[in-house]
């Protein structure tokens, strides 16, 4: 898929929003692909880094509802506050 190689291309250059884009139009444009998962997952790791803590969450929600056993995922996936205030995905 030609949007992979590019979303390499963005995160090699530090280009999260770049990235972030290419990752919300697999999600939406390919959403029974077998690549859909690995967007969602990266699209809260993106949202997380750069604080969209609101959109990680909606990300989450639908990676732990959609695809609840692929890599270890299980259907509780959960933010949690730690004592600094900054938040952590947690995948149990």
């Amino acid at each position: 898929m030609e949007t992979w190689k590019l979303v390499a291309f963005y995160q090699r250059q530090n280009l999260p929003i770049a990235a972030l884009g290419r990752f919300q139009e697999v999600v939406k444009r390919y959403d029974r692909s077998t690549h859909t998962p690995e967007a969602l997952y990266r699209l809260v790791e993106l949202n997380l880094n750069l604080g969209i803590l609101k959109e990680a969450q909606a990300s989450a929600a639908v990676l732990g509802h959609n695809y609840p056993k692929i890599n270890g995922i299980k259907k509780h996936t959960n933010f949690l506050k730690t004592p600094t205030n900054s938040l952590k995905l947690i995948i149990r």
